[in-house]
């Protein structure tokens, strides 16, 4: 994955850690499917060589401003790390950096997919009872999730199907690169442009009116 002249060192990727990748390092990652991408980053589907584990990893793309990146990066790891306790919040495996990448690794990865295609079967006749029970259900976990959010002192700031995950029987918030953890300031306010752009719509729009 980077352009060294030495050998390939193939890394191991343990959970809750943070990786500086040298030029000859590798990730033991191959890649399953693209997930979804956005004006700064694309998320893929990929597995552990070694474990045979499964996650979503965040790329965050290289152009534009690297300072602009890592500041992303770190707003996203660090919303994340704080919302982490809750059931409805994806979570963060392991992070990694490097001269070619700066990445994310997250689980669970939807075994239903986004909420966008989950409800676009719906519209298409395709729901089974189980899936019904698991759209009622989801207007409570994800006001729950909400309720968390608001109580971390944490806006998400993009919420819309595409962002919300369908995994078993639960729905899952993710994507926090446009959050705002306000927990310094001394109200909430939202000004200007949202700064968040999604290229390839995945799922339907739904606003994030709190």
């Amino acid at each position: 994955m980077n352009g060294g002249s030495g050998p390939k060192r193939m890394l191991r990727i343990e959970e809750g850690q943070h990786y500086f990748l040298e030029p000859n390092d590798e990730l033991p990652y191959k890649l399953l499917r693209n997930l979804g991408q956005g004006g700064f980053a694309n998320v893929e589907e990929v597995e552990d060589r070694h474990t045979g584990l499964v996650l979503a990893c965040k790329v965050f793309k290289f152009g534009g401003s690297s300072v602009e990146r890592q500041r992303l990066f770190d707003n996203e790891v660090r919303v994340i790390r704080r919302l982490a306790p809750h059931h409805h919040i994806t979570r963060i495996f392991a992070t990694h950096v490097g001269r070619r990448q700066i990445g994310i690794l997250l689980t669970p990865v939807a075994d239903r997919g986004s909420l966008e295609s989950f409800l676009q079967d719906a519209h298409d006749g395709l729901f089974t009872g189980t899936e019904l029970n698991i759209l009622y259900n989801s207007f409570g976990c994800l006001a729950s999730g909400l309720q968390f959010m608001h109580a971390q002192r944490v806006r998400h700031k993009d919420i819309k199907p595409s962002n919300i995950l369908v995994h078993g029987e639960s729905v899952i918030y993710t994507d926090f690169g446009s959050s705002l953890d306000y927990s310094a300031a001394t109200r909430s306010i939202t000004t200007g442009r949202p700064t968040s752009i999604t290229r390839k719509i995945l799922h339907a729009h739904a606003e994030d009116k709190s």
